[in-house]
């Protein structure tokens, strides 16, 4: 019954229209570049890896947020890419031009409890289960 429920609320919201638009008041025409800028985010949604779906990664994400109240994206920038440009001005594949957006389990997300407020500290480290160096992947917001 539980994984019903889930499922239904899950369903419900991975299942709606969305699209990219400017911010209240303010209209694409007057944002320098404001439609094609809005075209290069709505196709990385679109495809957010190379492995997903925008629907499949909202739903494994919406799974965490449902069941645990927690829900984690890993933000990938692709080396050398800029809003707005292909690979050195050429067409390139998919999932090569643009920022990479992957599901993470939100359970492995710990708070640093001793951050000490400067931005270049990390707050959040993810736990892998694994002994030594590599159990602990430590979160920063560097870009």
């Amino acid at each position: 019954m539980a994984r019903r429920a889930i499922n239904v609320i899950k369903d419900r919201i991975a299942g709606m229209r969305w699209r990219i638009q400017a911010r209240r008041g303010r209209m694409l025409d007057s944002i320098p570049d404001g439609s094609s800028e809005a075209q290069i985010v709505t196709e990385n949604f679109e495809a957010p890896n190379p492995d997903d779906s925008f629907r499949s990664l909202l739903e494994q994400v919406l799974e965490d947020v449902i069941v645990g109240g927690f829900g984690a994206i890993e933000l990938q920038k692709v080396e050398g890419w800029v809003l707005g440009t292909k690979s050195g001005g050429q067409e390139c594949p998919p999932h090569t031009c643009h920022l990479l957006m992957w599901p993470v389990d939100g359970r492995s997300i710990r708070i640093v409890n001793d951050w000490d407020g400067s931005p270049g500290s990390p707050r959040y480290v993810q736990v892998t289960g694994k002994y030594g160096p590599e159990g602990h992947v430590v979160l920063n917001d560097d870009n």
